[in-house]
């Protein structure tokens, strides 16, 4: 049963994205781009690249906001590619691993199908995939809890209080002998 607040909720979601917003006075939206680079670049190309990449984004008005420089990944299953350049002939080479590398950008609307078609065009980009963005807090890494740790109350140096309090105190006289002791002059 569609109440009147459901149907009110559900054409504030179609608002949201509303396909007229590719009108050119959009404001930029964030997007994000996951992006696969063939292997066959190697570590000493895989900059030259990703600048690519970047160099096409701005040129179409895009703003980097964050980014994560490509780094080897095994594919779930092979992907069968046909270069941008051989594309026509029956030419198709299978990868099983790529670069995987991600942007995070600002973009006006009507200039998405264009980046679009750009990295379509590209033959060192395996696949890629754009979708909307939001802005998010980095997550921490979990910290792990004192009580938690596998090592030793002594070990720590967290020893107990009764223990503490037995250790036989130092003199200054007996501070300063053991000092001298190990300075060699």
């Amino acid at each position: 049963m569609i109440t009147e607040e459901t149907a009110h909720t559900d054409k504030e979601s179609v608002e949201a994205f509303n396909p007229n917003d590719d009108a050119p006075e959009a404001e930029p939206r964030l997007y994000e781009l996951g992006y696969h680079i063939v292997p066959t670049v190697g570590e000493e190309g895989i900059g030259a690249e990703v600048t690519l990449v970047k160099d096409e984004l701005e040129k179409l008005g895009g703003l980097v906001v964050s980014d994560e420089m490509p780094r080897v990944v095994r594919l779930a299953f092979p992907i069968a590619f046909v270069p941008a350049f051989k594309r026509g002939a029956e030419t198709r080479v299978q990868y099983a691993s790529a670069y995987f590398g991600w942007i995070k950008f600002k973009m006006p609307p009507a200039n998405i199908a264009a980046f679009r078609a750009a990295l379509a065009a590209n033959e060192k980009v395996l696949r890629f995939l754009i979708t909307h963005a939001t802005l998010t807090k980095p997550i921490m890494a979990p910290r792990t809890m004192a009580f938690l740790s596998r090592t030793s109350a002594s070990q720590r140096g967290d020893e107990p209080r009764e223990r503490r309090a037995t250790l036989p105190s130092l003199k200054e006289e007996d501070i300063d002998k053991t000092i001298e002791g190990l300075v060699v002059e």
